[in-house]
């Protein structure tokens, strides 16, 4: 099961983002954050695997959410879908770990979830190649003979 926090101080928005991403993945728990506490809170869980947040929000700034949720999960995913953003803030966010930033609008919501699978198949590929990995290394110290 995908598990996604969306983070929007605006419930018709956070609406809109849930109902655009159960339409295109099942299964699906969506968390939705209002407030700072409740990012706290999820924070303190973990368990999600990527973050939708919106770049204005009444206590913060999705660059300070960036920044907190990359401090503590430097591998979590995190997609910036704001209405209030510019060309700066998506740079910055971008040098500091965002996936993707995208504009809010009507004609972007389905852009959010070709972004959402695009993140996400990213994700399970690099999961895939770092099993690999490690199963190489496995096979590779336990073998008697010298390897070039």
């Amino acid at each position: 099961m995908v598990h996604i926090l969306v983070i929007d101080d605006n419930p018709t928005d956070r609406l809109l983002v849930r109902r655009e991403l159960e339409r295109q993945f099942s299964p699906l728990q969506v968390t939705e954050i209002s407030h700072n506490r409740l990012l706290v809170e999820a924070l303190n869980r973990g368990r999600f695997n990527l973050v939708i947040t919106d770049y204005q929000l009444l206590w913060t700034n999705g660059l300070d959410v960036l920044k907190t949720i990359k401090a503590r999960y430097p591998q979590c995913p995190i997609i910036m879908f704001t209405n209030t953003g510019n060309e700066e803030i998506a740079v910055e966010a971008m040098k500091s770990g965002l996936d993707d930033y995208i504009i809010k609008s009507p004609k972007h919501y389905v852009r959010l979830c070709v972004a959402v699978r695009a993140v996400l198949d990213r994700v399970a590929a690099w999961e895939r190649v770092a099993r690999l990995e490690n199963q190489l290394n496995y096979l590779l110290e336990r073998l008697n003979v010298g390897v070039f």
